[in-house]
Parts: structure tokens; C-alpha cells; sequence
């Protein structure tokens, strides 16, 4: 994406802190530097981990999946 600052993206903003550029987690809606870009979408790295662990009786696999449902749905 380059040296973008203060761009909108799908999941939120890309934002400059230190000098290093962040962007929105679709899940947590925190601005993080490491994780997975789709498309333009972004899933950080401890929303990532935590998606891939959920099972399906977890609480937190309905909120994954509604988000993601979301996601796929505003293509």
C-alpha cells in the first residue's frame, strides 16, 4: 500500500503512529500493524489466531462468523 496517511479503507483507516502505518481490524476494530489483508479488509494478527482456534460451540465463533457473513456480503 506504500507510505499512505489517513486513507479510509473498507474496515476502517490506515493511520500513521511512529512513523509506522497501522490499520483497522475488521474484529476489534483496533489499529494494529501485523495481520491479514483481504482485499481491502483487514484481520489482525490476535483476531486471526483466535478465529482459527474457535470451535463451534464457542461464543465467540457466532461473532466471527456474523462479522465475516458481513464481510462477504458487502462485496
Amino acid at each position: 500500500m506504500g507510505r499512505i496517511a489517513y486513507s479510509l479503507i473498507y474496515s476502517g483507516q490506515v493511520n500513521k503512529l511512529a512513523g509506522e502505518e497501522t490499520k483497522t481490524c475488521l474484529f476489534c476494530h483496533l489499529n494494529k500493524k501485523a495481520g491479514l489483508n483481504i482485499l481491502d479488509t483487514f484481520i489482525c494478527s490476535d483476531c486471526e489466531k483466535r478465529l482459527v482456534r474457535a470451535t463451534c460451540d464457542d461464543r465467540a465463533y457466532q461473532f466471527y462468523l456474523q462479522n465475516l457473513k458481513k464481510f462477504w456480503h458487502e462485496l
